[in-house]
């Protein structure tokens, strides 16, 4: 995605959930202004779109530290299947975010 002026849209389908320190996010990844689908061609990307294993989805879980810094624990970018299942588990979050 480079050179792209990107937003990540939560809405329209997607999903924002929060609790604690922790945020889960799910939706399209969108050109800045226009809303217009993101160019993947020539990314690592190419090849799971060319064989239809791409959805236009990201999901990731930001967790606030005691600083107060956000970060991100985890994300993932096209998956076609449910990556974050385990997410709970492995970053402490709480179960009922990841709908």
């Amino acid at each position: 995605v480079r050179n792209q002026d990107i937003v990540f849209v939560v809405t329209q389908g997607g999903a924002y959930e929060a609790s604690g320190r922790f945020v889960f996010m799910r939706g399209q990844i969108r050109l800045r202004g226009s809303l217009s689908p993101v160019d993947y061609r020539g990314t690592d990307f190419q090849h799971a779109i060319d064989v239809g294993l791409f959805d236009d989805v990201f999901a990731a879980l930001v967790e606030r530290k005691p600083s107060g810094e956000w970060t991100v624990d985890d994300y993932t970018i096209g998956a076609t299947d449910v990556p974050w299942v385990d997410w709970d588990t492995r970053y402490g979050a709480p179960t009922a975010i990841f709908r």
